[in-house]
């Protein structure tokens, strides 16, 4: 079984070949979930969606139990191994809204 979601969730049955297509959907991000027995459920996730796309998403099923599955979620902080220093970019907004302490930027 393959199960879209965005906002709403939609389950497809695949033929005897894996094969299924999801027609009519609209434009978006989706989450492209793909499980069978006796195989570990894969993950897509950000499959993005445009006008008149046809988008394929080939799943690798991999034996092993329904149940087991992992999600990864991350915002990485780029650290400094040996300091323990802290660096990110600065963006436009940070830099408009840095201080001058009463001085003008234009002299």
């Amino acid at each position: 079984m393959v199960t879209l979601r965005q906002t709403t969730r939609r389950n497809l049955v695949t033929n005897t070949l894996g094969q299924y297509v999801a027609s009519g959907l609209p434009i978006g991000t989706y989450d492209v979930k793909a499980e069978a027995s006796p195989f570990k459920v894969e993950n897509f996730k950000g499959v993005v969606l445009n006008v008149n796309d046809r988008v394929r998403v080939d799943f690798r099923m991999k034996i092993g139990m329904k149940t087991e599955s992992v999600l990864v979620k991350s915002n990485s902080i780029q650290v400094q191994a040996d300091s323990g220093e802290q660096s990110s970019l600065v963006n436009g907004t940070q830099i408009s809204e840095l201080s001058t302490n009463g001085r003008s930027i234009y002299t």
